[in-house]
């Protein structure tokens, strides 16, 4: 970038998938006194995020899979328990904020806690 003039510059960066955004702000003086920014250089024009991305801090757990590997982090302990499709159980967990439980590749049923339905979950 090359500044031609005097003044301010808002430059906006966002990540290919618009769940993260920068903004930054260039002021470019004469070498005179300071520029005064103008009223539509605010900083943050956009405060919220650009996408619906699960929100940082989210009191759901949260369920990912690898390779014969399904974790799950939970703000709060939570019980897993894990079926095969014809509903038979095949590993269970007591309450915690973490699990990593080994599976074999294929399409389980997951249930956190006891108040929940069970979700359908492959691991590859």
């Amino acid at each position: 970038m090359t500044a031609v003039a005097a003044g301010f510059a808002r430059i906006t960066v966002r990540a290919l998938n618009g769940g993260f955004s920068a903004v930054y702000v260039v002021t470019v003086s004469d070498g005179g006194s300071e520029p005064e920014p103008g009223p539509d250089l605010d900083p943050d024009p956009d405060p919220e995020p650009p996408v619906g991305n699960e929100q940082i801090g989210s009191s759901e757990p949260h369920l990912s899979v690898s390779r014969g590997c399904l974790r799950i982090a939970s703000p709060a302990p939570v019980s897993v328990r894990v079926y095969d499709l014809s509903g038979r159980p095949y590993k269970a967990a007591g309450p915690a904020e973490s699990h990593l439980l080994s599976l074999p590749s294929g399409l389980w049923l997951v249930r956190l806690g006891d108040d929940k339905p069970a979700e359908k979950v492959v691991v590859p």
